[in-house]
């Protein structure tokens, strides 16, 4: 059974899904800590559990990465890819 930080990313990520009309029906939590990846189809979902605690300003940190493996995607490098579409949500 999972635990609530788990369960409640994964109501999270259900909720962004449904808003971008991504399947919702077989979500599939992939990994637990210390972010929770749910797959949405073909999208997966990262999120961040415990970035908001460790973090002075979470927004920007979380920013960064997408910014990091957009342009490392961009130059080649094997890295799990941001989304175009729908674009990331910080």
């Amino acid at each position: 059974m999972a635990d609530a930080s788990t369960l409640s990313a994964v109501t999270a990520s259900a909720g962004v899904a449904q808003r971008y009309e991504l399947p919702v029906e077989d979500l599939q939590v992939l990994h637990e800590r210390p972010n929770v990846l749910v797959r949405l189809g073909l999208v997966v979902a990262r999120v961040a559990t415990t970035t908001r605690l460790v973090r002075a300003d979470p927004a920007a940190s979380l920013a960064r990465d997408v910014a990091v493996s957009r342009l490392l995607t961009e130059r080649g490098v094997r890295v799990v890819s941001p989304t175009s579409d729908p674009v990331p949500e910080v």
